[in-house]
């Protein structure tokens, strides 16, 4: 009785408990134990235990009764007896009835456990006392409820991933939300300098050609200055105006001011975290963000692209080029990006680099420099007769690098040899 409500209280399923019984009296109770098991299940325990140790003791009594004259022999009889009669009717055979239908037995076990629980009330209040002063003494786990509630989680994803129900891509897009939680709008946003606009009396053909110029398929709309943004230009719908406009539908879009095709802007805050925004960002159907600051002025923009590759990583779109890591502008001139590794470096331009020490070239830079390098940065190396030249940074990480290789090298540039 004991051990199947125990079964039954750990393994029932609350939602299998509303749905199958909710026309049930016992319903209330047995959800109400299901929400706080610990008082319940310290109850059973008591009684289990109680149970055991006179059923223990009656064998032994029993099976003295019968074996008179050899005492040790009955003490084994009654230890066996009872330890295989409890272990068949007392352990396992109630928690196979109860794991077959645990919400039925658990409902069962909220019809008596209350008046139960009031019988010993006082004992298991005295146990219940000194347990938690002995798990004061022992020291905290390692990982808070929280933690392992969230690696539950992501047990529960690694297992909807084999059996089917997630697939690997909605696998990263979670590992990508669970990695990045405090991750905020004005981390990922396009800058404010770096925004391409249109203003509100540019025609649709201009808006149009610088589109098509900066390679992008959706642009704000703005009134007297970027602060104003008054709406959001899809090439779609200038695409869709084009097919529907007989005639010359080049004239019709340079008579037309670009805002009459925008849709209304979204905006967001600074500090609205990324996974959030994702959420609204779908929910509301829109593609582009205008991010403001705490004085309404315009920040930065993101996109939903910008969104999803830092949940899931770069997407490439039909406007970004695959740009060589690599590439030979002339003869003993290089232009590579940061991120190459060292030894393809050495191999491309056949000279002897450091490649066990460094895996990249911006690594390689950084050490020579001993310092985060700004745009125009020079080092040369004395031998090998190379010279690197920081193009281009993106925060404090190195873009692009033009890489020569010459026969004199200027000794008023920074360098030197190998670091």
């Amino acid at each position: 009785m004991f051990s199947a409500s125990e079964a039954a209280i750990l393994s029932s399923d609350e939602v299998r408990l509303k749905s199958r019984y909710s026309s049930d009296r016992r319903l209330p109770s047995a959800l109400a134990v299901k929400k706080s098991p610990a008082s319940a299940i310290s109850f059973i325990l008591l009684g289990n235990t109680l149970v055991n140790a006179v059923f223990a003791g009656l064998v032994a009594s029993i099976v003295h009764s019968l074996v008179l004259r050899d005492g040790g022999l009955a003490d084994a009889i009654a230890t066996a007896t009872a330890t295989a009669i409890l272990l068949v009717f007392s352990e396992i055979s109630p928690k196979l009835v109860a794991g077959g239908n645990p919400e039925a037995v658990a409902l069962w076990a909220s019809s008596w456990l209350p008046g139960f629980a009031s019988r010993l009330r006082p004992l298991s209040d005295l146990l219940t006392s000194f347990s938690r002063h002995l798990a004061s003494r022992l020291p905290e786990p390692a990982l808070s409820e929280e933690d392992f509630g969230e690696l539950r989680f992501l047990a529960a994803v690694e297992y909807g991933e084999e059996a089917g129900v997630i697939s690997g891509l909605e696998k990263e897009m979670i590992w990508g939300a669970m990695e990045t939680p405090d991750l905020m709008a004005k981390e990922i946003m396009t800058p404010r300098p770096q925004i391409v606009a249109a203003g509100e009396d540019d025609s649709a053909k201009e808006a149009l050609d610088l589109m098509l110029e900066e390679g992008f398929s959706r642009i704000p709309v703005y009134v007297d200055s970027i602060d104003k943004v008054t709406g959001i230009l899809n090439m779609k719908d200038i695409a869709s105006f084009i097919s529907r406009s007989p005639g010359d539908w080049r004239e019709r879009l340079e008579r037309m001011p670009c805002v009459q095709l925008a849709v209304k802007p979204y905006f967001t805050h600074e500090r609205k975290r990324v996974s959030d925004l994702l959420i609204e960002m779908r929910l509301k159907g829109v593609h582009t963000a205008i991010v403001v600051d705490g004085h309404d002025g315009v920040s930065g923009l993101v996109t939903l692209e910008d969104v999803l590759e830092v949940i899931v990583g770069d997407i490439q779109d039909e406007y970004d080029e695959e740009a060589p890591e690599l590439l030979m502008v002339e003869a003993g001139c290089w232009q590579a990006v940061g991120g190459l590794r060292l030894a393809d470096l050495a191999e491309a331009v056949d000279i002897d680099l450091p490649t066990d020490e460094f895996d990249s070239v911006a690594d390689f830079i950084m050490a020579c420099l001993d310092r985060v390098p700004s745009q125009g940065d020079a080092y040369s190396l004395v031998n090998p007769r190379l010279t690197f030249e920081v193009r281009d940074m993106e925060g404090p990480r190195i873009r692009r690098v033009m890489v020569r290789l010459q026969e004199n090298v200027d000794d008023g540039l920074n360098g030197g040899g190998m670091p």
